[in-house]
């Protein structure tokens, strides 16, 4: 072990080395005049070194000396660049709203210009952004969009940093097995990459994973690791990531003592950066090990001064935190009425953050990339198996280099043509897990995950409307009724297990459906079905449950919200054209734009669920842009008074 800890130090040192070296290598290369069109390029690498380091005032000024410059020489590039650097300098100092701004400049703009691996870096930081917000749904989006560029672009080192992020979003969403599926993967590309600084990261966020499992023995080895590794290569803020979850995982054990001494030293650590939102974490770990320990007044100006930072960066998860542990520092204060108060800060936060809906959305993302099998699991171990060998083969390695007497930059050589034959051997893997990711994608199960539900809103209506019947003593229809129900009951159970189904039987359970809302609103509701004479209703097959949110929609949003002396119709029609099943829904409405108004009075109305998840299931189905498959028309009269909407769904029939 002391050969391996012997390359990490000399790692660290000639990391530490190269990096200023660099910035003296810049610097005097401004120095030199150079031409007003490479100015711009190098004082943007600079503000690049800068961030690295933790200076983002001075990396801040740099930034300032690109858009000068780009913008005197009409240069598009290089003022973009310039928003780029201010993005990130907003990450890490957790203002984060300026953050989406300028990174979604840049986002647009390369995006235009077909540059896709600027868009994969634009995508990353836009997803740690959101993440920090606690917008975890739109964080996860973001970087599987910038994983998929970077795996076609067999890009190791950036498709190991978003995985790690993607990982870390899984653990604070509690999917823990696709957290660990994915932070195991990046530690895979990083040890054969050699890339220290980030392993540690991984090795971090595998111990968190671990800590909230509450297996600490694992969580607590995986920490240790991150730390030895970190203080060679003289990594203090990753010491400082370590020291503070080592500190909350003592506070889950109970060990608050020891959990209070790791905080402290994060802390002291901490202070020495400008990264707003790692400080408050530190400032609220100190004050809940007081809290804690019982000493509450001692906690008191922790969690103040983490209070005003993660207001000023509006971070909803460290907010969370906040108040929630000030609700516990006055309720041990025997203050009820402050604790009231933070106590319904805490629960407005956490209720911003995640959300049944937000879980679902979230697992249907890692369902749409997670591996199909158990087998590409074991095989992803035992690949961490054998880098695991090879590390123990280069310690072998390295300790016979030492007994011969071979020098430190013998060593360095070997160590890059042996990484370097590593790359190699990776891009043969990532080509491998390209082809398998694509048949995944193709695979049905895609599909299921996103199959639509009917809204359990209409379901608890309709059993409460049989239940009114009964007690009414109109067990007639409440028999008709519950008929009914139980038909359509039976076609979604049927159809739900099917990957296709009959426009019979889709046109049926949809008539079933209608009939219902019919009973349930006095006849309220007509319909019409027309299907052209060219089409077999039983051999024409088409994905379950496409057509009933739109139905749906039509019934609540358009029919609901006429007056009540005035007839609703829906007419459902159906004819092939470019080889598409064209299906249109029109209805008799008050229209959209009136709809919006309701929903706008009736708070908590929102757009169809439903309507969301076909939407995704037809991106699936086709990877045409989706407004060529679903078109809304609104129908106005002569005077341009809506009288209706019409929605038109072009289904694939290959």
């Amino acid at each position: 072990m002391r050969y391996v800890i012997f390359i990490m130090l000399a790692v660290g040192f000639s990391t530490t080395l190269q990096a200023q070296l660099k910035l003296d290598s810049l610097l005097n290369l401004l120095r030199n005049n150079p031409k007003e069109t490479d100015k711009s390029t190098i004082y943007g690498r600079i503000a690049w070194v800068y961030i690295a380091k933790g200076n983002y005032d001075v990396a801040r000024r740099y930034a300032d000396s690109v858009l000068d410059v780009s913008t005197k020489l009409d240069d598009s590039v290089g003022i973009y660049r310039a928003h780029y650097y201010y993005g990130v300098i907003g990450r890490y100092t957790g203002e984060h709203a300026s953050a989406l701004d300028y990174l979604g400049n840049y986002l647009r703009f390369h995006a235009s210009r077909g540059d896709s691996s600027r868009v994969a870096g634009a995508l990353f930081q836009i997803g740690v952004v959101h993440s920090h917000y606690g917008n975890y749904e739109k964080s996860l989006a973001a970087h599987q969009r910038s994983l998929r560029i970077e795996e076609d672009a067999k890009n190791a080192y950036s498709v190991g940093n978003t995985l790690n992020s993607i990982g870390t979003i899984y653990k604070e969403t509690k999917s823990y097995d696709l957290a660990i599926l994915n932070l195991r993967k990046s530690l895979v590309i990083f040890g054969t990459l050699q890339e220290w600084s980030d392993m540690t990261n991984a090795l971090v966020n595998l111990g968190n994973t671990y800590s909230e499992l509450n297996e600490f023995d694992s969580a607590m080895s995986y920490y240790r690791r991150a730390i030895e590794i970190d203080k060679r290569i003289d990594k203090q803020r990753g010491v400082a990531v370590s020291y503070a979850n080592i500190a909350f995982l003592f506070d889950r054990m109970g060990e608050f003592d020891s959990a209070l001494v790791y905080h402290h030293k994060g802390l002291a650590i901490r202070e020495k950066f400008t990264d707003a939102e790692d400080l408050t974490r530190s400032l609220i770990g100190v004050g809940r090990g007081y809290i804690k320990l019982g000493r509450y007044k001692e906690a008191g100006p922790y969690l103040s001064r983490a209070l005003e930072l993660s207001t000023h960066t509006n971070s909803k998860p460290l907010l969370r935190d906040v108040h929630m542990n000030f609700a516990e520092m006055f309720e041990g204060m025997k203050d009820e009425r402050n604790a009231l108060k933070h106590i319904k800060q805490f629960q407005i936060y956490k209720d911003s953050i995640f959300n049944d809906e937000t879980q679902r959305k979230i697992t249907e993302l890692g369902v749409k990339h997670q591996l199909s099998d158990k087998v590409k699991h074991i095989a992803l171990l035992e690949k961490e198996k054998q880098i695991q060998q090879q590390q123990a083969a280069r310690e072998a390695t390295i300790k016979n280099a030492l007994i011969v007497g071979s020098i430190l930059i013998a060593i360095l050589a070997g160590a890059a043509v042996y990484a370097f034959r590593q790359r190699l051997l990776l891009v043969s893997k990532d080509k491998e897990i390209q082809e398998v990711n694509l048949r995944h994608q193709l695979s049905e199960l895609k599909i299921k995950a996103l199959r639509a539900q009917i809204n359990p809103h209409f379901m608890f209506n309709c059993l409460n409307s049989i239940n009114r019947m009964i007690v009414r003593g109109d067990n007639e229809n409440a028999s008709i009724y519950l008929k009914k129900f139980s038909k359509l009951l039976r076609l979604i159970v049927e159809n739900g297990e099917e990957n296709r189904v009959s426009l019979d039987n889709e046109l049926t359970l949809i008539e079933s459906y209608i009939q219902l809302e019919e009973l349930r609103f006095k006849n309220k509701i007509g319909y019409e079905i027309s299907i052209d004479e060219g089409i077999a209703r039983e051999s024409t097959f088409l994905p379950p449950m496409i057509l009933q949110p739109f139905v749906e929609n039509s019934i609540w949003h358009g029919l609901m919200n006429k007056k009540d002396d005035e007839a609703g119709k829906i007419k459902i029609a159906v004819r092939e054209e470019d080889e598409t099943l064209l299906c249109m829904i029109e209805d008799n409405g008050v229209g959209r734009d009136k709809s919006r108004e309701f929903k706008e009075d009736i708070p908590g109305k929102t757009h169809s669920v439903g309507i969301n998840i076909t939407e995704e299931r037809l991106k699936l189905i086709s990877r045409e842009r989706l407004n060529q498959w679903i078109k809304i028309v609104d129908l106005r009269d002569g005077g341009n008074e809506a009288i209706g909407t019409r929605v038109e769904i072009r289904i694939p029939l290959s």
